[in-house]
């Protein structure tokens, strides 16, 4: 089955993006990939920074989807859910949120690390073995006079061990950078799950302008 092209959630306004903080929620969305039992058939997951997941799909059965809502309530997020029914298809969309962890601010780089950083963020999508990549030119927003929070968006096609591989790598910079935003739509799948996927990645790191 194909799913159309994922679009991911727009960006906040500058009046309503927090400064940047270290997080780790967004590396957590895989373990929610994880509890997909046989029978769901995932057409987006999205996480953001703050921990916030949705989750969206269909399901073969009511009795399915109550095993997966049981499933993810042992991760240590709060869940709510809604299903209806779709002349026969059952639909369910799934809203988590992962409890917060006391981390520190990501360190600050300089321009020229920012510029290394992005080039090294390149060579990770392309060594995980990401097809169709695309990588846009980073935004930036001023923080203060002499400081901006850029955000690099990353888009690409693979399966769920070449995203993973994607980022596990990401994760062992998450004391510089912090993974803004992932989205996962998966475009094929088989009985036991997904085996490609669209994946879109927003990096966020912290710099001092010279």
């Amino acid at each position: 089955m194909v799913q159309p092209e994922a679009t991911p959630r727009p960006d906040p306004t500058p009046s309503q993006v927090p400064s940047p903080q270290r997080s780790t929620a967004c590396h957590q969305v895989m373990r929610v990939d994880e509890q997909v039992p046989t029978g769901i058939r995932v057409a987006s997951l999205n996480c953001n920074s703050s921990g916030e997941y949705w989750l969206e799909g269909t399901s073969s059965s009511y009795k399915v989807l109550r095993m997966f809502r049981l499933r993810l309530q042992t991760l240590p997020s709060r869940v709510s859910f809604s299903t209806w029914q779709e002349e026969r298809t059952l639909r369910f969309a799934f809203q988590g949120r992962f409890a917060e962890q006391d981390t520190p601010p990501p360190a600050v780089l300089s321009s020229d690390q920012a510029e290394q950083f992005f080039g090294k963020l390149a060579r990770w999508a392309d060594a995980s073995g990401l097809d169709s990549l695309s990588i846009e030119e980073p935004t930036h927003r001023a923080l203060s006079s002499a400081r901006t929070h850029q955000r690099q968006k990353l888009r690409g096609l693979g399966s769920p061990q070449q995203i993973n591989a994607f980022l596990q790598q990401l994760q062992q910079a998450e004391e510089v950078a912090t993974l803004g935003e992932v989205l996962l739509m998966p475009v094929t799948s088989d009985e036991h799950g997904w085996v490609q996927a669209r994946l879109y990645a927003a990096v966020d790191i912290v710099v001092d302008e010279p």
